[in-house]
């Protein structure tokens, strides 16, 4: 009989002489050598196994993995030889992420800030970040920057001017800063010249005059409605009784303005050395006045002159403290002058209506 030996390594089974081994050991077989005597043979046999594994990655876009790339999530497979000689075979688990991109819009005025850059025009600007999946976060900005205005207004206005909820009553520059359309400060110079007319009033005697030189003039009475006096256009003004006036001055400039009213309380005083103790009402009159001399006068001349100084009449009066005088002549102003041997006089003015 023969004897002989046999090794061999196998994965995961070896089938010998019509049976499956599927675990490592020393095994035996017996046939029939050329001799015709037995032929035993023995197998040492080692059984190796396969190996498995996984492998577990995630990238933006895509993954390359043994040649091949992949650009979707999945499972994936690859099988190799291990170190026994066996199947290696790995499942890859790969999770596939995108990037992401995304759209910015603003409107600034004037400057914008982004990410540490400061932007002074409009474009489309981009900026490249990363996402919450680890990939590129691609944010454009498409921005607009607008502009501050300014402008400059000029008014010229009589006595003061309003202006955005303020009042202005001298002249000068002012500035308004408000809201242009492309919703940037609008900055309004205000250029003002006010103009005024001069509204003071003087008075001489029971003359009053205006202070304005140069203008239009319309003197009424300070009755409430300040109901104008006819004719009394002048800048001049001499009432024919007494009462409170004031002088509607519209000047050169086209401003126009009313005085403040004056009291006028000597009509027909003129010239007065009398003192004020001398009275004549009424004033009007229809045709008789008193004239109340404030004490008695040995030796007084009363002489009546007309509008164009004609004397009309005169009177001598001695031991008397008033005079009761008739006048029968026409409407009219007229003066009444009187005079004593003491040199005391006055002239005073009469309306006869």
């Amino acid at each position: 009989p023969s004897t002989s030996t046999l090794s061999e390594t196998e994965c995961g089974s070896y089938t010998w002489h019509g049976t499956t081994y599927s675990t490592s050991g020393a095994y035996t077989w017996t046939g029939t050598n050329a001799a015709g005597c037995d032929s035993i043979v023995t197998l040492n046999l080692t059984i190796t196994q396969p190996s498995t594994s996984t492998l577990s990655e995630t990238e933006c876009g895509s993954y390359s993995w043994h040649g091949t790339t992949y650009t979707t999530s999945g499972a994936y497979t690859w099988t190799g030889t291990n170190a026994a000689g066996c199947d290696s075979i790995v499942t890859l688990n790969l999770t596939i992420t995108q990037p992401s991109t995304s759209t910015l819009s603003e409107t600034e005025c004037g400057s914008y800030t982004w990410h540490g850059t400061t932007y002074t025009t409009s474009g489309a600007y981009t900026w490249t970040g990363t996402n919450a999946a680890g990939c590129d976060s691609i944010v454009t900005l498409n921005l607009t920057i607008t502009q501050p205005s300014t402008s400059t207004l000029s008014e010229t206005e009589c006595g003061s001017y309003t202006w955005h909820g303020t009042t202005y009553t001298t002249s000068g520059s002012y500035t308004w800063t408000g809201t242009n359309a492309a919703g940037c400060d609008s900055i309004v110079t205000l250029n003002l010249t006010i103009q005024s007319v001069n509204v003071s009033v003087t008075v001489q005697g029971a003359t009053m005059t205006s202070g304005e030189a140069g203008g239009t003039y319309q003197w009424v009475k300070c009755d409430g409605s300040f109901t104008a006096i006819s004719g009394a256009t002048s800048q001049t003004y001499t009432p024919t009784s007494n009462g409170s006036y004031a002088v509607i001055v519209t000047g050169a400039n086209g401003c126009a303005d009313t005085s403040a009213c004056v009291n006028i309380t000597n009509v027909g005083l003129e010239s007065l050395s009398f003192g004020a103790e001398l009275k004549a009402y009424p004033n009007p009159t229809l045709g008789n006045v008193k004239i109340d001399l404030g004490e008695t006068q040995h030796d007084i001349t009363l002489t009546v002159r007309d509008a164009l100084g004609r004397i009309v009449e005169q009177y001598q009066y001695e031991e008397i403290q008033s005079i009761d005088l008739n006048m029968p002549e026409a409407r009219g102003v007229y003066s009444l002058t009187l005079t004593t041997q003491e040199g005391r006089s006055a002239i005073l003015q009469i309306v006869k209506q």
